[in-house]
């Protein structure tokens, strides 16, 4: 997959549903499901396609009003998985890294996982 096409692809990803996309070169990927906002790293391999469309999962996936934090993790992956150009073993590997890193957050499984990170 070349990098111009996952690119264009998040970028009509967006336009169609209405994201708001700012490219930010350091700092993390996040998404913001009331403002349709996502803030993700420009584009320039299969695990930056992957993490963008990932955030956009966390937009239009199901179950982003979950109140725990590894439902919205899972299907936020599984979006990205089910709606990417061509899912690659980089990318898969880099999901599970990544779902892996949340397992291991006691908050990550709580119904009010967003109090107990700030109140902890």
């Amino acid at each position: 997959m070349a990098v111009a096409q996952m690119a264009a692809h998040i970028n009509s990803l967006c336009v169609a549903n209405e994201i708001s996309m700012t490219l930010v070169p350091k700092g993390p990927a996040f998404s913001i499901y009331w403002l349709r906002e996502i803030d993700v790293p420009p584009i320039k391999s299969v695990k930056s396609y992957a993490t963008a469309l990932h955030e956009i999962g966390h937009i239009l996936g199901r179950h982003q009003l979950s109140e725990v934090i590894l439902v919205r993790e899972r299907w936020a992956w599984e979006w990205a998985k089910r709606n990417a150009l061509r899912w690659t073993p980089v990318m898969q590997r880099y999901s599970e890294w990544c779902l892996e890193y949340y397992e291991r957050r006691p908050y990550a499984r709580r119904s009010n996982g967003y109090e107990t990170v700030f109140t902890s």
